[in-house]
């Protein structure tokens, strides 16, 4: 069996997951912040962090599942950089690399194509540009290496912060759960199948050269069906908002669609909400001494753009929940999915049963 280093193991997607190596009888290390480990010691875990990784040892696959987290985000450079360092210490010479992106490398509608390659880096919301860099920067410190790069979709399943109790949470709050209207693809992957694929790729024997992954296993099944049986086992009827957020192609027709008459202060805060204002905001603020931007970050509330945030006018949410584009699958063929959809939703509901939401 395999000796596995799992970056982000106390997280959503990281903790199935090293329960799923372990239980497959690999020997796996829980790579994670201090305030983690006791997730990790329930699953009978060895926990270190990532400030004494090069402690470990010799390991024969590293899985990143790490991305920076920041107030702002404007900042996720550094974070990438950190990120880096530690999957360096990790992976020695040799050790294959599993990497956990995201299908918003394409856009939060995946307005781009889906090109299951290396991809250049554009401006986009600081979520996807952090993704976009962590890509590059791996392909270039491990030019010959066998790095699998995974693009997951939206993971959903039991407790799953981002989607599963989010959507609950939005239905119980009166939030809006998507546009009237635009019933979009979900373009799902169950965390359970996701952390699967993962131990799949970490484990599977030989070496190969860089490769692309796309995951979403149920990809056509639209957020309706979903949506209409949390809101069934509520008990709620679902909000939703009355047209689409705004999709400027770039700087000058998002500035192009301010209204001249709101107050400056108004103008200053839906430029900051935006798109492409914020990105190119961003690479001014990074020039800055550190000492003013943290200042200016617990000041400003910079909006990042990820998707877990809950918003009524949460624009990229509102772009996910009304994409008219699937999520193509780019899989391994010797993998099959163990959760299939109807599962899948049996699984959540008995989490929100036992979570107290119904």
């Amino acid at each position: 069996m395999a000796r596995i280093a799992v970056i982000g193991a106390a997280g959503y997607v990281g903790q199935e997951l090293s329960r799923q190596l372990k239980a497959s009888g690999h020997d796996v290390i829980g790579i994670a912040r201090a305030n983690g480990s006791f997730l990790l010691e329930r699953l009978g875990i060895a926990h270190e962090t990532p400030q004494r990784a090069q402690t470990i040892g010799r390991v024969d696959t590293v899985v990143n599942l790490a991305y920076p987290k920041s107030p702002s985000g404007f900042d996720y450079p550094a974070g990438n950089r950190e990120i880096l360092s530690t999957i360096r210490a990790l992976a020695g010479a040799e050790a294959r690399i599993v990497h956990a992106s995201s299908l918003a490398v394409f856009g939060y509608a995946l307005e781009h194509p889906q090109n299951p390659a290396p991809l250049d880096m554009r401006r986009d919301y600081f979520y996807i540009e952090s993704k976009l860099e962590l890509e590059r920067l791996l392909l270039r410190a491990f030019p010959s290496r066998d790095l699998q790069t995974v693009r997951l979709g939206n993971v959903w399943g039991p407790a799953s912060p981002t989607w599963t109790a989010a959507l609950a949470d939005r239905l119980l709050f009166g939030d809006a759960v998507g546009v009237a209207g635009a019933d979009g693809y979900s373009n799902t992957t169950d965390v359970g199948n996701a952390a699967s694929y993962l131990a799949h790729l970490a484990s599977r024997p030989g070496h190969r050269q860089a490769e692309f992954h796309h995951l979403a296993e149920f990809a056509e099944t639209r957020w309706s069906f979903w949506l209409e049986r949390i809101e069934t086992a509520l008990g709620v009827k679902a909000v939703y908002a009355r047209r689409a957020p705004a999709s400027p192609a770039g700087l000058w027709e998002e500035l192009a669609a301010l209204n001249p008459l709101r107050s400056p202060l108004s103008m200053a805060r839906e430029l900051m909400r935006g798109r492409f204002v914020t990105s190119w905001a961003g690479s001014v603020l990074r020039r800055l001494p550190t000492a003013l931007l943290e200042r200016l970050e617990r000041a400003a509330h910079l909006h990042s753009g990820e998707p877990a945030a809950r918003s009524p006018d949460d624009d990229p949410f509102l772009a996910i929940m009304s994409a008219e584009r699937r999520f193509e699958a780019r899989l391994d063929p010797d993998w099959s999915a163990p959760h299939d959809r109807d599962a899948s939703w049996a699984r959540v509901q008995a989490w929100m049963r036992a979570a107290g939401y119904c």
